[in-house]
């Protein structure tokens, strides 16, 4: 499907906003014409009746839904980014007083512009959906904690720690807290900031319930003890989440470079 099926902006807006004015009353019916076509795979079709139903009702029960098939007819079935980005921007202008649906909406701007590997615009998304009045701690943890991510993959490693340390205030449970305890430690590492580092991940080594995640952290741990100079601390730590650790063959090869650094350096204690 071509991306020039979806109507510009402007024209969804105006229209809307014409049928508003003139009283149109909810069209049920033309809603479910729009849902079996979409059903039945004529995406083309589904989508021209979607956005009469949008036009044509500007208080219908069905609205968040047509707008939604619309979304997904131009992000998954046209391919269209950009388009389906338009979308989101016209939906968050109607339903930006409901915080969970504008934040709904964010979320999924933010998963389009991760997907062409705009990140820098999906930071920039998350800062606008952070501003959405009456959001829960979990939604803010869950949008500081992605900015931090996203932050450190293009290497802004700062604005990574501030985040990180802006949704610890929002951790809502043991396993929200202690990744972004790993996360926060992650950005300290890469900032060579390796004493902080290790606070951090001990810390987050300490609230963790044995398991995968708490194993990351301690092999993370063990990789800080290492550039430290704390050889045997690193061998310690190896040995006490190997049954737990996802990759058993790296953590060999960590732990037999850390024996090698041990015995070059015997004056550590054993």
């Amino acid at each position: 499907m071509s991306g020039r099926s979806i109507r510009p902006l402007i024209i969804v807006c105006v229209l809307t906003m014409l049928y508003a004015c003139l009283g149109h009353d909810t069209d049920t019916a033309g809603y479910n014409k729009a849902e079996q076509a979409f059903e039945r795979g004529e995406y083309r079709l589904a989508e021209k009746l979607y956005q009469n139903y949008v036009q044509q009702n500007p208080s219908g029960n069905q609205r968040w839904e047509a707008w939604q098939r619309l979304v997904f007819i131009s992000r998954d079935i046209a391919n269209n980014h950009l388009a389906a980005q338009e979308l989101l921007e016209t939906m968050y202008l109607e339903f930006r007083t409901d915080p969970t649906k504008a934040t709904a909406i964010r979320m999924q701007q933010i998963e389009l512009y991760k997907a062409t590997d705009d990140l820098e615009n999906a930071i920039t998304t998350i800062d606008n959906a952070l501003n959405i009045q009456g959001l829960s701690n979990q939604k803010k943890w869950n949008l500081l904690f992605t900015k931090g991510t996203l932050a450190l993959r293009v290497h802004q490693y700062g604005l990574a720690k501030t985040s990180f340390n802006k949704a610890l205030g929002y951790a809502f449970n043991e396993q929200s807290r202690s990744r972004t305890l790993y996360a926060k430690g992650q950005a300290l590492t890469f900032m060579h900031e390796y004493e902080q580092a290790r606070q951090v991940l001990q810390q987050a080594f300490t609230v963790t319930t044995p398991g995968p995640t708490w194993s990351r952290i301690g092999f993370a741990l063990a990789e800080i003890a290492e550039h430290q100079g704390r050889y045997k601390d690193g061998v310690q730590l190896l040995n006490t989440i190997r049954k737990h650790y996802p990759n058993p063959k790296a953590l060999d090869i960590r732990l037999r470079a850390l024996k090698k650094h041990l015995n070059m350096h015997p004056s550590q204690p054993q």
